[in-house]
């Protein structure tokens, strides 16, 4: 035999067909784990991701924040003048968020609180009493609505609540204690004629 049969020869021994099962299992076998840990890393991305967005869900899931908002307890003096029917009040004060402002408003609301209070209380040293003749203080609140869409840099209020409303008014003065009353006579005469 020639060195080329002998090398084919070789080649052909069962010891070259185990070499090769061996390079054919192993080539499998990492096959095997390269596919396995792809889908074991994509895997791994799915929990992870998964668990960020339960865990997000989780936080911003929870019950939204309220619409109604105090602002405060504040209080009005008036001048006792004839033309002011109120001399003092005191009341509460609550806002009502729009639905969709209501993550922005609370946000501003904690910025911005005392820079609220004090513009609320400007405006009520601005008042007259005849401001809260109307019963559903309609002006006054529309003022105050105004103010704290203003303060907070966004139209964020939908309405404005007064509760616990106490007013102490002028008393006012009898007829016969105007000067006018003196002269006048608290009856009609009759022509005679």
């Amino acid at each position: 035999m020639t060195e080329e049969q002998d090398l084919q020869a070789d080649d052909k021994s069962p010891d070259t067909d185990k070499s090769k099962k061996k390079t054919g299992l192993m080539s499998r076998l990492l096959h095997f784990v390269k596919h396995n840990w792809i889908a074991a890393f994509i895997f791994v991305l799915v929990l992870i991701h998964a668990g960020l967005f339960a865990a997000w869900k989780l936080n911003s899931g929870g019950p939204p924040p309220p619409t109604e908002h105090t602002l405060g307890e504040f209080s009005f003096e008036g001048a006792p003048l004839p033309g002011n029917p109120v001399s003092h009040a005191e009341f509460r004060l609550h806002i009502s968020l729009l639905d969709g402002a209501r993550y922005r408003g609370v946000q501003l609301l904690a910025q911005r609180r005392h820079k609220l209070q004090q513009e609320i209380e400007e405006l009520l040293r601005q008042a007259h009493g005849a401001d809260f003749e109307d019963p559903t203080l309609a002006e006054l609140k529309r003022q105050i609505q105004a103010i704290v869409n203003r303060t907070l840099g966004e139209h964020v209020v939908n309405e404005v609540i007064i509760t616990d409303l106490n007013l102490e008014r002028v008393a006012a003065a009898s007829p016969l204690e105007t000067p006018d009353a003196a002269q006048a006579t608290p009856w009609r005469e009759a022509n005679s004629g």
